[in-house]
């Protein structure tokens, strides 16, 4: 079993226009003179900014990008954005302030926008939605943090209740790669919402992080998570979260470990793990009963995460909690021989297991 690839840390329609701006977007890279539209009919108004529906969106920098953001956040309804306009630099923290526009929601599509933070202190955010809205989705952008060779910018994105509560949402197709803190952080009063490929690499703090500080997340459910090579942990659930339900995840290389679940995790089926830090799935306790099934955990007991100088081998697949609130079904960890160096002899599924009592794959 190689991993090789696994070593290399660090390495429908369109559906809305900006009329406001002569700047915003043009209808094809091929022609970037012409059609950029003055036309001021749309749906309504917000901050100066008409949306009109039309091609697809092509902002030109950071002000148009956020001019079309809000204002589809005001006014609700869509934005899809030109996949291959070109990288919009982003200066300090691109906020955009949600509101409830009722049960049409809001839908914001990037077609795989790339943003590219210029931040280089390590702590100021990328990209912040922060407010109350319902039926809030947002999708297909691309976000390098910056912190390759340099701090780079603090979380990537961040998704913040304030004044009431973000509910029955969707994110989907969101990447953050390279920055200083976390990629991809929901904070607060988010519940019955739901994540689908989410992926957050190389990120010098946690990959995904959860947290109730400033409210309860509640009931979200995500679908194929990619968090990997983070100096953290691969996903964090802070502040007593523990409302949150996985199918699928694959964890690899993190530093701190898999998933970090202090408080509990209501349900996960079939997350991965390899080389992940020394516990694939942290849960010393557990608020109401969880359950994981057929999670796995692989290790040569030798890669480790280089940006983390405190990360271990992967030995645990679950740091099990005291109250024996977890119900593990079809777990097992896989140690293997790679370049002629023998396999780890220390893996167990369970921390309170020694290895020679281990269940067998």
């Amino acid at each position: 079993m190689s991993t090789r690839r696994r070593d290399l840390v660090g390495g429908a329609s369109a559906l809305a226009l900006l009329a406001g701006s002569s700047a915003a977007f043009a209808q094809s890279k091929e022609t970037p003179a012409e059609p950029r539209s003055k036309s001021a009919a749309g749906s309504g108004t917000g901050g100066g900014i008409t949306i009109q529906g039309g091609s697809l969106a092509r902002p030109a920098n950071q002000e148009e990008l956020k001019a079309l953001l809000q204002a589809a956040c005001h006014n609700g309804g869509g934005i899809a954005f030109d996949g291959s306009t070109p990288p919009i630099k982003i200066s300090g923290t691109l906020e955009i302030r949600l509101r409830d526009v009722g049960d049409g929601g809001v839908y914001l599509n990037g077609n795989g926008l790339r943003l590219e933070s210029t931040n280089r202190d390590g702590v100021t955010a990328a990209v912040r939605f922060i407010g109350k809205t319902r039926f809030l989705t947002v999708q297909g952008f691309n976000l390098y943090g910056g912190g390759y060779d340099t701090p780079g910018c603090g979380n990537g994105f961040e998704f913040v209740s304030s004044g009431g509560d973000i509910a029955l949402s969707t994110f989907s197709n969101l990447v953050a790669s390279y920055c200083g803190g976390h990629g991809i952080v929901f904070k607060g009063a988010i519940f019955e919402s739901d994540t689908y490929s989410l992926k957050s690499k190389d990120c010098r703090g946690q990959g995904i992080v959860f947290s109730n500080q400033g409210g309860v997340v509640s009931n979200m459910m995500m679908y194929g998570t990619n968090s990997s090579r983070n100096a953290g942990w691969g996903m964090d659930l802070q502040a007593g979260c523990n409302s949150v339900d996985m199918f699928g995840g694959s964890f690899v290389l993190n530093g701190g470990g898999g998933i970090n679940c202090p408080n509990g995790f209501r349900f996960m089926i079939a997350p991965n793990g390899e080389n992940t830090g020394e516990t694939m799935i942290n849960m010393p306790f557990a608020a109401y009963p969880a359950t994981v099934i057929a999670a796995n955990l692989s290790s040569n007991g030798r890669v480790l995460n280089p940006a983390n100088p405190n990360a271990k081998p992967s030995r645990y697949l679950i740091n099990p909690p005291a109250n024996g609130k977890l119900n593990e079904i079809g777990g097992f960890v896989v140690p293997y021989t790679e370049n002629s160096q023998p396999a780890p002899s220390n893996m167990s599924v369970l921390a309170t297991q020694t290895p020679a009592t281990r269940p067998k794959p």
